[in-house]
């Protein structure tokens, strides 16, 4: 039993094989033949696409820096994007709704064309079969994949078909071709034109747009800079106002030389006071003297000195005037006193004006500096969002092609030939291994029952037809004549 079903060994020869694949000839004709068919049938079935192209140039642009810009990616310096990465950047952004979108409504993509049936009547028997099996197929695609049909919203099922119908081919230059396909030749032309203008403008408008903001941003911060320097500025006029002073320092030097003055004056008049207390003390001890002369009424006999009323009264006068001088002197030195007590104050207040002038100056320098930074950035945004260049530019028009791009019968037809070699020769080599009978028994391969040329019997087994297991019914051994 177990011998019986044992499979056999392959041939010693390898030239079996080729012999196998002669007497086979018929059938892997017929396959290959069969495959090439009906290729060429779908190519027929298939709609008809024509590419259009059209050249977009990118021109690098020169942009004004007022300070130095370094682009860095992880800490290190971002390298310079290669060809393949800007043709993949132009690509994504072709492929992006916002494009897509314009292309769709722009030109009437999503709206259904009128089909007109022009021709021999095969002709339109021909593109109407065509219509009714694309449209049916797409149905039953869809219920079963989705267990129901469901509608396609008309633009998005445009958007979609169009971003699987163009894209950008670049040979390291910068010079971009724009390839795009479509059923009718004007109208590939004209979403070719038209990409390439929505893709220049959408680059000009990215570029601008940023900047615009920028340009808002800065401009609030500027005016806010410009606030804050008036405001210190007024502050330091005010407070240098307040203080009589036009500046701090020579206030303070001018202070300074006037207590000195003062001071020094103040003591001068000290000395001249003593002076004159000391003048006063004595003019006062002579007067009581005298006055107690006087009240002892001398005679001109008596021999006490006798004191003439005039020098009398010339003593009080004197007494009475250098009383009044001292009473100057002191009066004079505390006005002298009450100025210097001003100046002290003055000269102590000085310092934390000069203080508070100096921290003003640092802030209104450290706002100065981020207003012309500032201001530096707010130039380089209006000098990107002025400029009316992008860097994307459509060379010429796009062409109109003359003879579609696809289907191509021929190579369908020799994939599908190539295919079926390949397909038809593995079958055969499969069936033979398991002693399958084919379509051409009397080629070779004739059953379970009769040794392949490949597949003999095991050595010490019987190849009488007796000893072969019955076959399943519908696969019964039969000979051609």
């Amino acid at each position: 039993m177990n011998s019986q079903l044992r499979m056999p060994p392959p041939p010693a020869d390898p030239r079996e094989y080729l012999k196998l694949l002669a007497q086979q000839r018929g059938f892997i004709i017929v396959f290959v033949m069969s495959a090439a068919i009906i290729s060429l049938a779908l190519t027929y079935i298939a709609t008809e696409k024509y590419e259009s192209y059209t050249a977009i140039t990118y021109r690098t642009q020169e942009v004004t820096r007022f300070k130095a810009y370094q682009t860095e990616a992880m800490g290190s310096p971002a390298p310079q994007a290669p060809f393949k990465v800007i043709s993949q950047t132009l690509q994504e952004v072709l492929k992006s709704d916002a494009i897509l979108r314009n292309v769709v409504t722009e030109l009437g993509l999503d709206q259904k064309p009128k089909m007109q049936y022009d021709g021999p009547w095969y002709q339109v028997w021909y593109k109407k079969t065509r219509d009714w099996a694309k449209e049916y197929s797409g149905y039953a695609w869809t219920l079963l994949k989705y267990g129901r049909i469901v509608e396609d919203n008309p633009t998005a099922a445009a958007i979609n078909e169009l971003r699987n119908n163009f894209t950008i081919v670049n040979r390291d230059s910068y010079i971009f071709h724009l390839r795009v396909r479509d059923r009718e030749p004007e109208r590939a032309a004209r979403i070719a034109d038209h990409m390439g203008k929505v893709l220049a403008a959408l680059l000009l408008d990215l570029d601008r747009e940023p900047n615009s903001a920028r340009i808002e941003q800065l401009r609030a911060l500027l005016e806010e800079k410009h606030e804050m320097m008036k405001q210190r500025r007024k502050e330091m006029e005010s407070l240098l106002a307040d203080n009589r002073s036009a500046s701090i320092q020579l206030e303070v030097e001018r202070l300074t030389e006037n207590r000195s003055t003062l001071q020094l004056d103040e003591s001068r008049l000290a000395s001249e006071i003593a002076r004159a207390q000391t003048r006063l003390s004595s003019i006062e001890s002579k007067l009581s003297v005298k006055q107690r002369i006087l009240e002892m009424s001398p005679t001109p006999t008596d021999p006490v000195e006798y004191i003439q009323p005039e020098d009398f009264k010339k003593l009080a006068s004197q007494r009475v005037f250098d009383d009044m001088d001292l009473k100057s002197l002191v009066s004079k030195r505390h006005s002298l006193q009450t100025s210097i007590d001003a100046l002290t104050v003055r000269l102590g207040n000085l310092p934390k004006i000069q203080n508070r002038l100096d921290t003003l100056k640092v802030e209104l320098a450290s706002i100065e500096r981020d207003y012309t930074l500032l201001n530096d950035s707010y130039q380089e945004a209006v000098l990107r969002a002025s400029s009316a260049v992008s860097e994307v530019r459509v060379l010429h028009p796009a062409v109109v092609p003359t003879f579609p791009v696809a289907p191509n019968k021929i190579y369908y037809v020799l994939l599908a030939s190539g295919l079926g070699v390949l397909f038809a020769t593995g079958l055969l080599y499969l069936l033979a291994y398991l002693n399958i009978r084919i379509l051409f028994p009397s080629s070779g391969i004739q059953g379970r029952r009769s040794p392949s040329p490949v597949a003999g019997p095991p050595p010490g087994t019987s190849a009488e037809p007796s000893s072969a297991p019955p076959l399943p019914e519908g696969k019964e051994n039969t000979k051609s004549d």
